[in-house]
């Protein structure tokens, strides 16, 4: 199943609103990856604690944590209400790109 929705938000009435549940998930992933936890010990605790994914299994991996740290949508647009604050999504963003500099990754 391909989702179009990003995590977090639902869509009633044809108007993209925060899921509350889960934009808690969230910003408890921003916090996380802000405070220093990396995508892989985000979503082992993710399942631990067994909080359902987009999927509505309960397990995460890595890819899911990081595919929701790099979506842009969560800054809102003239669809998506903000969710995250933009100078947390941007310390991220920093982040990320400084650890995949670590690594010999290639960022766009």
């Amino acid at each position: 199943m391909q989702r179009h929705i990003p995590f977090g938000y639902c869509v009633a009435q044809g108007k993209a609103q925060i899921d509350p549940e889960n934009s808690q998930v969230v910003q408890a992933i921003y916090t996380a990856y802000d405070n220093g936890a990396s995508c892989n010990a985000i979503a082992k605790d993710l399942t631990a604690k067994g909080i359902r994914a987009a999927n509505q299994k309960a397990v995460w991996h890595c890819c899911m944590v990081g595919k929701i740290l790099e979506n842009q949508k969560y800054l809102g647009d003239g669809f998506y209400p903000q969710m995250v604050e933009e100078a947390l999504f941007q310390r991220v963003q920093n982040r990320r790109k400084e650890r995949a500099e670590n690594w010999g990754k290639q960022t766009p």
